[in-house]
């Protein structure tokens, strides 16, 4: 055979070729990957050394912080430098300092979460912070501080902010008690993931990342400028019945639960990492006294579906007024039977089961309408599976003062009897949280032995009528009204008004501003009485049977007036307009039973 040519070009096979090919493609991908890979690390160090320069510009992978501000400030008092708090972080309280350099015999204890951990609508002794401090200082022989930095309509991902401060003044233990706030914010939450397989791509993150950003504005949290307005849009629409896009959309919940998992998370990590105790409180709120705030359907309820629901709720509400708890069980049974995502039917059948004595039953459907309320302002279920969750895998004290709570309840339910509304302890119970961080405390061996006493010896007695005053009252009152929970109303009015008397009686530097609140009272109840009238009518489906067209739309426009009044005297007309829902006069014909 005669041998090629040396200027014959070498051939290459077709597959060869392809191989050669699909090697070159792999190399450029996996070049492209391992430098997303290391774009993605460097801004991880970025964002690293930015926190450990001084705090400001703490990350948080679910929101952008802006204007990150200090809750403290170093200043001098008496000859000796303290932390006071700043002009900013207004929702904490502006009197709290305390010593810049620790001394040795001193027990730092910081308090953090929202109004519930404050002790909303109690000063400061009869918080379960002041409790803490107060036995205290009778078990140890010590210099006691508790310094209280919970933040009224704080979320967790501000509490956790305000953590990444106070981790830094030599903190002996840090105590979170947060999430009932968590809805608060009006956050629109962008994805999170890809998904399988491409969430494994770093290229795949970055681009998917880039065009989220793109699309979807960042969710911004403001420190500096945070205040009263930033929460006119959520007060207005629970005060209206306006149901949360965070609660509504499964994705958007889903979010709201993943972020205050990693605030928590996030927090005891830290913690963990720098050898400081930390403890969480898991979050009781009131069941079996607080309607829910917003209740929905379920989106695809049919129409003659819904009718049959309405015939069923009717007759359970009907039963409910006349005491008849079997029947009314059976009514709402066959309602969340056909629809089971309306949180009040769900109420209502725990109220049901409750009076049968079916307590188990009830305290199920209780935390379902819990679960369900459409905008909640009470920590969900699902948060205080969070909670154990996390302190289960951390290895982290959860203090479960909802038990404590439940104990406290004459049926294990928590209400008006544990809870001066819908979250906020009593004076009572926030003497038996105290008790209950004190155990475990002493159990973890955070307090020096031997104590001075015995916890049982320092029980605090309270005095009955303490939660009763002009200044509780008053400000508990507004907040029914703001939360719907018109039934209670009537009630409430009697006892503020009473208190409101005794005050003008005896402290006449009060007698003015005292009087005002009477007559205020007395002008919002028979508006609040026409309005609860008129939404009964209207969820029995007998609207049109209770009043005329004219009179709905003039006792709407009564309410629409007073919340105008209200919650909204700061904002622009045009504004308030925007959340006032449309009255609409129509009955759904419904068959009776």
């Amino acid at each position: 055979m005669e041998e090629r040519a040396a200027s014959d070009p070498v051939k290459i096979s077709r597959g060869k070729k392809c191989v050669f090919l699909l090697s070159t493609v792999l190399l450029i991908l996996l070049a492209v990957e391992v430098g997303a890979r290391i774009i993605e690390f460097a801004a991880g160090s970025i964002r690293g050394n930015l926190r450990e320069d001084g705090g400001f510009g703490q990350n948080n992978l679910y929101v952008e912080i802006k204007n990150p501000v200090k809750v403290f400030e170093l200043a001098e008092q008496d000859g000796k430098s303290i932390y006071r708090r700043t002009l900013h972080h207004q929702w904490i309280d502006p009197k709290l300092k305390f010593d810049a350099s620790k001394s040795a015999d001193t027990i730092r204890i910081f308090c953090l979460g929202g109004s519930a951990a404050k002790g909303w609508p109690y000063q400061d002794a009869h918080t379960y912070p002041g409790f803490l401090a107060h036995k205290l200082g009778l078990l140890c022989d010590k210099r006691i501080e508790v310094i209280n930095a919970a933040g009224f309509t704080y979320a967790s991902h501000r509490v956790k902010f305000v953590f990444d401060e106070i981790v830094e003044y030599e903190p002996d233990l840090i105590l979170i008690y947060s999430g009932n706030n968590e809805f608060l914010e009006n956050f629109v939450y962008r994805p999170r993931s890809l998904g399988s397989p491409w969430s494994h791509l770093a290229v795949a993150r970055i681009v998917h990342g880039w065009l989220v950003t793109q699309r979807q504005p960042t969710n911004i949290v403001d420190f500096e400028n945070y205040g009263m307005a930033d929460h006119h849009a959520t007060r207005l629409s629970f005060a209206f019945g306006k149901a949360s896009t965070l609660r509504e959309d499964p994705e958007q919940f889903r979010q709201v639960q993943a972020h205050y998992q990693y605030n928590i998370e996030s927090m005891v990590k830290e913690a963990r990492r720098r050898n400081v105790p930390v403890m969480l409180l898991s979050v009781p709120v009131n069941l079996k006294d607080w309607i829910p705030n917003v209740s929905v359907h379920r989106p695809d309820l049919t129409p003659s579906d819904l009718d049959r629901w309405t015939v069923h709720f009717r007759a359970g509400i009907l039963a409910i007024e006349k005491q008849d708890y079997a029947a009314a069980a059976e009514a709402f049974e066959k309602a969340v039977a056909i629809d089971d995502e309306y949180a009040e039917a769900h109420y209502y059948l725990g109220v049901a089961k409750r009076h049968l004595g079916q307590t188990s039953e009830a305290k199920g459907h209780y935390l379902k309408a819990c679960e369900k309320d459409a905008y909640p302002f009470r920590s969900p279920p699902q948060f205080d599976a969070v909670l154990a969750e996390i302190g289960e895998r951390h290895d982290i004290p959860l203090v479960d003062i909802r038990r404590t709570l439940e104990q406290r309840a004459g049926d294990g339910i928590p209400g008006l009897d544990v809870l001066i509304d819908y979250v906020h302890p009593t004076v009572a119970s926030n003497e038996s949280i105290a008790d209950a961080v004190l155990r475990q405390m002493v159990e973890k061996g955070l307090l020096p032995t031997p104590l001075a006493a015995s916890l049982s010896d320092i029980e605090v007695q309270i005095p009955p009528g303490i939660d009763e005053t002009f200044h509780v009252m008053r400000s508990v009152y507004l907040q029914y009204l703001n939360m719907r929970q018109y039934d209670k109303l009537d009630r409430l009015s009697d006892k503020l008004i009473a208190a409101a008397k005794r005050v003008a009686q005896t402290k006449p530097e009060m007698a003015k501003f005292a009087l005002h609140m009477i007559k205020r009272t007395e002008h919002i109840q028979p508006v609040v009485r026409d309005y609860r009238r008129l939404l009964r009518a209207e969820k029995l489906g007998i609207l049109e049977q209770e009043f005329t067209s004219a009179e709905a739309d003039a006792i709407f426009r009564r309410f629409v007036e007073l919340i105008r009044q209200v919650e909204g005297r700061n904002i622009p007309h045009r504004e308030f307009e925007e959340y006032i829902p449309d009255l609409v006069y129509k009955v759904r014909k419904t068959a009776v039973d």
